[in-house]
């Protein structure tokens, strides 16, 4: 594991140092929000190496601080539903509403997050190869 700078934690600025861009981009990569703005797919897996090789863990404690400062209600928790990227979304349909049932039920501050996954490169996907923008996640498979 690479130093950090001064944190036992590393932060978007060493991840950014050591992929050789900026924390804009950090941020937007493992947000993924990176394909929005057109940031490439060298530099994407530039800053996944980066958070990798450093060991970078999304800080969900960290976000929920933020979401109560800002005045907004943090969720509980957030479960994510990832599904094979081009399928249609009536093919999870049920299982989205059986979730959302579910999380209204037992944890009805829950975030219920739907996205999509290229299956050959499942273990790149941000939520699940740097450590978590959610706390669980469900995959779903044609196969």
């Amino acid at each position: 594991m690479a130093e950090c700078s001064g944190h036992g934690r590393p932060t978007y600025r060493d991840i950014a140092r050591l992929a050789g861009t900026s924390q804009a981009t950090v941020s937007l990569v493992l947000n993924n929000r990176d394909t929005k703005v057109g940031i490439s797919a060298a530099t994407r897996q530039a800053v996944l190496a980066a958070a990798r090789q450093l060991g970078y863990t999304l800080d969900l404690g960290a976000r929920r601080l933020r979401h109560r400062e800002s005045g907004a209600a943090a969720p509980e928790i957030t479960l994510a539903i990832l599904r094979p990227a081009g399928t249609p979304v009536g093919l999870t349909a049920r299982l989205i509403e059986a979730a959302t049932a579910a999380l209204a039920q037992h944890a009805p501050s829950a975030q219920l997050v739907i996205e999509e996954y290229q299956p050959d490169r499942l273990r790149e996907h941000p939520g699940l190869s740097v450590a978590s923008r959610f706390h669980g996640a469900i995959l779903t498979s044609l196969t």
